[in-house]
């Protein structure tokens, strides 16, 4: 679920960054009157606007992406005191390992948690 509204999310801010850089963008604009950027940005031409509109989707969704970074810390400041709440396990850490069988290809076909630091399954650690 945190995946998914973080996507939805970066997807909405975009939409709403793109709107409003868009918006500081007219064909009256003084900066087109420089003719590098009226060569690569021209509002007046199909490719220079599709131009302009790339450039303005790429800013769009770094803002988004910053938006979105700043809302995932804020989140984890919040949710980092949660762990004084936590408590020790009973019966101390457990280990986890992997054992091989030659019947799959990777060479790792099921995992076991055992006890730390030695199992008597194991033959000690």
């Amino acid at each position: 679920m945190g995946v998914s509204a973080t996507s939805a999310l970066l997807v909405s801010n975009t939409q709403e960054n793109h709107a409003e850089i868009a918006g500081y963008v007219t064909a009256v604009n003084r900066l087109f009157e420089n003719p590098a950027i009226a060569h690569l940005w021209s509002p007046f031409t199909a490719a220079g606007r599709a131009a302009l509109d790339a450039t303005i989707t790429l800013q769009a969704q770094i803002i988004a992406y910053i938006d979105d970074f700043k809302l995932l810390m804020i989140l984890t400041l919040l949710a980092l005191p949660l762990v004084f709440f936590f408590k020790k396990p009973p019966g101390g850490m457990a280990r986890i390992t992997r054992w091989s069988n030659n019947d799959d290809p990777q060479g790792w076909d099921a995992v076991r948690f055992e006890e730390w630091p030695c199992s008597p399954a194991r033959n000690g650690c």
